[in-house]
C-alpha cells in the first residue's frame, strides 16, 4: 500500500500549487524552492491559514512526499489569497454560518445568509508556525475589523502574566465587545457589559478548536462576532500562578515516574497519566462538567454540522 500523509488539516490545494512551480509554499505569501530547503523541520500549510512545524531530518524528501500526495489527493489550485471553509454551524434562529480562513494576507471570515459578515485580517508580520493567537499577532495596528464593510475597532490587550492581559476589546455598529478569560480554557464574550456566550477552548484542530453557550440576549450580529473573535483569539488563559503550579505537577509526575523504576511500570505510567500534564487534565474535566455546568460536547454538537 503506498504511503499517505496526515493530510486531514494539509491545505493540500496550496501545496499543489506551489509543488507543480517546483516550490514549497512558505509564510508571508513566499514560495521557496523545494531545493533550497534547509534545517531539521519543515513549515506545513494548514487549512485555517496557520502553519504546523513538522521535525524532519531531511526537508527537501519531506517536502517532496507532501507536495506529490498533494498532487495526487486534490485536483483544486489555490494561490495564498484564497478563502477555505474551516468550520460550520447550524444555528436554529440565524440559519447556517461558515468560519473561512485565508493565509496572505492572514484573515479570518464569518459569513451566513442571515448574518452580517464579518472579517477580520492581519496586515504585515506575524506569527504563523503553531501560533499562540490563530491570526497571528495581538498588534491592534497591524489588524482590522470590517462588519458587512464598515470599519470596527480591534484593540487586543498585549499579553502577559495576568488574564486580564488576554482580553480583546472590539467596537462594531456602535457595539462594544469584550472576550475575556475566565479560566485557563475558559473565556466569556460581552455586548456593552451584557454577556452573549461562553466559550470553552477544545481540540487543535479548527472545527474543534472551541465550543460555544449562548445566553438568550445573543442576537445575530452577536453570534458572528464571536465566532470571529474565537476564531481569531486564543480562548482562555492561565495565570503566571496556575502556570507555575502545572509546571510544578509535571515535574513532580516526572520524578516519580523515574524513581518508580521498571519494576513499577504501570503504577508509574498511572501516576505519570495522572499529573504530567495539568492543563490537559483541566481540560478533560472542563469537556465532561463544560461551560457553568453544561457539557461542552453539547454545545459543539449544536454549533458544528461537519
Amino acid at each position: 500500500m503506498p504511503y499517505r500523509p496526515d493530510d486531514t488539516w494539509l491545505h493540500l490545494a496550496l501545496i499543489a500549487d506551489a509543488y507543480e512551480r517546483g516550490g514549497w509554499p512558505a509564510p508571508e505569501g513566499r514560495i521557496r524552492p523545494v531545493g533550497m530547503l534547509r534545517g531539521q523541520s519543515l513549515a506545513v500549510p494548514l487549512l485555517d491559514g496557520t502553519w504546523r512545524l513538522d521535525s524532519t531530518p531531511d526537508p527537501v524528501s519531506h517536502a517532496h512526499t507532501l507536495g506529490r500526495w498533494a498532487l495526487v489527493a486534490t485536483a483544486e489550485r489555490a494561490g495564498f489569497g484564497g478563502l477555505v471553509p474551516v468550520r460550520r454551524a447550524a444555528d436554529m434562529r440565524f440559519g447556517e454560518l461558515t468560519v473561512l480562513a485565508g493565509m496572505h494576507p492572514r484573515r479570518i471570515v464569518v459569513a451566513g445568509p442571515n448574518l452580517p459578515t464579518v472579517e477580520i485580517t492581519r496586515h504585515g508580520e506575524g506569527e504563523d508556525i503553531d501560533p499562540v493567537d490563530p491570526i497571528g499577532t495581538r498588534r491592534a495596528r497591524q489588524l482590522t475589523l470590517l462588519v458587512n464593510n464598515r470599519q470596527g475597532a480591534l484593540l487586543p490587550s498585549p499579553g502577559g502574566s495576568g488574564r486580564s492581559a488576554y482580553d480583546v476589546a472590539a467596537v462594531a455598529w456602535n457595539r462594544g465587545y469584550r472576550m475575556r478569560p475566565t479560566g485557563p480554557e475558559q473565556a466569556e464574550v460581552t455586548r456593552n457589559d451584557v454577556r452573549v456566550a461562553r466559550l470553552l477552548r477544545g481540540d487543535p484542530a479548527p472545527d474543534r478548536r472551541y465550543a460555544v453557550g449562548w445566553d438568550p440576549a445573543a442576537d445575530g450580529i452577536d453570534r458572528a462576532m464571536v465566532h470571529a473573535l474565537a476564531s481569531a483569539f486564543r480562548v482562555g488563559a492561565a495565570t503566571f500562578r496556575e502556570r507555575i503550579r502545572a509546571e510544578q505537577r509535571r515535574r513532580s509526575a516526572l520524578a516519580a515516574a523515574g524513581a518508580g523504576g521498571a519494576g513499577a511500570g504501570a503504577g508509574g505510567a498511572g501516576a505519570g497519566w495522572a499529573g504530567a500534564d495539568g492543563s490537559a487534565q483541566a481540560a478533560r474535566v472542563l469537556l465532561e462538567r463544560g461551560v457553568d455546568g453544561q457539557c461542552a460536547r453539547h454545545h459543539q454538537a449544536e454549533q458544528r454540522i461537519w
